[in-house]
């Protein structure tokens, strides 16, 4: 019978591929095979505790916790007996489990009603090692599955940044202009900018927000944003005009995020 149900456990948890319904899953099968009136799995991941337990709401959260945490800080497996403070729990029984070669997960069974037994604390042992090497595969395939979006999310974002840069080259009698940009990586704190209104000449700015990745990057957008307005406002201003303006605007966020961003803005009179 043992043998039987641990293989429906096998089963059960390997069609789970998300944490929170792996963990129940494995709580609610070690009930049923252990012939337990409560079970618990707790996992310290992402800084944060993940628990599940059945039946669902059986005991506090915080207690679980404690049940754990000698087994966490040891390694070891505790066997607990009832106590003034936990009048409705008569015996537990925690089981470390080891993930990626460390002790960040257990499993608890509460109250046997004949007391634990050696094939008992074989069998949850067993039970254990098996959820260990599932939990393992999900946080693994949640880690891919998050890698994955990021980069999606980083693809789009390059997108966007390369659509904010000029698309269009302005045309200005007598005068060359180019610009192109190259980032080191796939976003980043770069930037340059044309404005001044047709007929007025040309403003231009190139820029560099300290630091690398998403965080200049959106400092980059603000900054973009700033100058590019203050850029093509009538009456036109001068390079420096702009320049001093942007820095008054800009001030406050760059020193609440402790970051800077250095500009060389530049113009030419029609």
């Amino acid at each position: 019978d043992q043998q039987l149900a641990f293989f429906k456990l096998t089963r059960s948890i390997s069609d789970q591929t998300d944490l929170t319904g792996t963990l129940q899953t494995l709580a609610r099968e070690t009930v049923l095979l252990l012939k337990t009136k409560a079970a618990f799995l707790i996992l310290a991941h992402g800084g944060a505790f993940h628990i599940a337990q059945c039946p669902l709401d059986f005991a506090e959260k915080a207690t679980l916790y404690e049940f754990f945490a000698p087994t966490r800080r040891t390694g070891e497996e505790c066997l607990l007996y009832q106590t003034q403070t936990l009048e409705d729990i008569e015996n537990v029984f925690i089981v470390p489990i080891t993930i990626g070669n460390k002790i960040i997960a257990g499993l608890g069974l509460i109250n046997k009603e004949v007391d634990f037994t050696s094939p008992d604390l074989k069998l949850a042992r067993a039970i254990a090692e098996q959820a260990g090497i599932h939990i393992e595969k999900v946080l693994l395939l949640e880690s891919t599955l998050q890698q994955a979006r990021f980069g999606v999310e980083l693809d789009m974002a390059a997108t966007i940044q390369n659509q904010l840069l000029p698309q269009k080259i302005p045309e200005v009698a007598g005068l060359g202009v180019y610009g192109k940009l190259s980032q080191a990586r796939q976003v980043g704190g770069d930037f340059y900018i044309f404005g001044g209104q047709s007929g007025q000449g040309l403003i231009f700015a190139v820029g560099d927000v300290a630091g690398k990745g998403i965080s200049s990057a959106l400092m980059m957008a603000i900054t973009r944003t700033v100058l590019h307005s203050h850029a093509n406002t009538l009456p036109p201003l001068e390079a420096g005009e702009i320049l001093t303006f942007a820095n008054t605007d800009l001030y406050d966020d760059y020193t609440q995020v402790t970051m800077f961003a250095t500009v060389f803005v530049g113009d030419r009179k029609s």
